[in-house]
């Protein structure tokens, strides 16, 4: 059975292009700039940790089997994202944390 996983991210605004994949999957996304029409949570002038807690505050009101946290700068792909699912469906651990 596959895993529910949900991407958490936050930007400025709308996702970054190299994100679009992200569309096709669970995924919250946290602006704290400007209320886009992307946008899932307006937090203005929110730092680092507290848009982070903000997301996962809002995200575990759903059942999710992983909260899978990115950042706006991290070069995200299909291919990418395939290859981390397929791993995290055949791994059973609480925690995964790439090196």
């Amino acid at each position: 059975m596959s895993k529910k996983i949900c991407y958490l991210t936050q930007c400025e605004g709308t996702l970054p292009t190299n994100y679009s994949c992200l569309k096709s999957r669970e995924h919250l996304l946290l602006s704290y700039k400007s209320n886009t029409s992307e946008t899932d949570i307006y937090y203005p002038n929110s730092t680092w940790t507290t848009g982070r807690n903000k997301l996962f505050e809002i995200a575990i009101q759903k059942d999710y089997d992983y909260y899978v946290f990115i950042d706006g700068d991290l070069n995200l792909s299909e291919q990418l994202l395939e290859k981390f699912e397929n791993l995290v469906n055949e791994l059973d651990y609480p925690i995964i944390v790439p090196d």
